[in-house]
């Protein structure tokens, strides 16, 4: 690693805790989640429709438990009851959909602003950063969470406000995240070579298609991270191997 290069960074597991995710933010989202679709209906049409799509798309393959979201022909009650609990749904599937990712996203804002929330990340993450940003590398972010999503977690962080060391935000909306051609669609959109960029995440398969996509990666192995199988990428355990790591 080296001045000019570009960090990009997954979130859970590889700059926060996996149980910050699933033990806090998660149930928060689904506590909130029917006052606040109800709340704010008008204005999550755009995230409705993709919820309707995809819900068409779950019943045309077949997926025999979907929950179906009505359209427009039904009540404003119906509508909204189908909503969240197709939400409720995806979220016992552990499904990271764009439209749930973005609704996610809309609940935790409140949550973050109010001060209900405050992220978590691991003592590294931080200096890491600093350094990194002082040595002429660029810091970016690629999570399914939404990119109003991320950009609140490090906002409103325990450590303070981390936004300012970042250059870039990437979600699903780029492409899947064990999709090679995401990992390209990202380079180009950050104007750089595939090669000039380290990825950083706790998923195998992902690093797989950051690699197959010309960048470098790196999986980390995190306290409660699931076990991963074999495979040729380097682990770290946290990030100040760094600076001895040769990438």
């Amino acid at each position: 690693m080296k001045k000019g290069d570009i960090i990009l960074l997954d979130v859970e597991g590889t700059v926060a805790p996996i149980s910050f995710v699933v033990d806090v933010m998660f149930p928060f989202a689904a506590r909130e989640m029917e006052s606040f679709v109800s709340a704010h209906w008008d204005e999550l049409q755009d995230i409705v429709a993709d919820f309707r799509s995809l819900s068409d798309a779950d019943q045309d393959a077949g997926i025999a438990d979907c929950v179906p979201v009505v359209g427009a022909e039904s009540g404003r009650g119906e509508q909204i009851e189908s909503v969240i609990a197709n939400a409720l749904w995806q979220m016992s599937q552990d499904r990271k959909s764009t439209p749930l990712k973005a609704l996610q996203g809309r609940i935790w804002k409140g949550g973050f602003e109010s001060g209900i929330l405050q992220s978590i990340v691991f003592a590294d993450v931080k200096p890491a950063m600093e350094e990194w940003k002082e040595a002429g590398m660029d810091i970016a972010i690629y999570s399914s969470g939404s990119v109003q999503a991320q950009k609140l977690f490090f906002r409103y962080c325990e450590v303070g406000d981390l936004s300012p060391l970042l250059n870039g935000h990437f979600d699903t909306r780029v492409g899947a995240k064990r999709s090679p051609e995401s990992y390209r669609a990202i380079a180009e959109e950050l104007n750089c070579f595939a090669e000039n960029i380290v990825f950083f995440t706790d998923v195998v398969q992902e690093a797989d298609a950051a690699v197959a996509a010309g960048m470098r990666a790196v999986v980390m192995n995190r306290p409660g991270n699931a076990p991963m199988g074999i495979h040729d990428h380097p682990v770290w355990e946290d990030f100040t191997q760094w600076r001895v790591a040769s990438l």
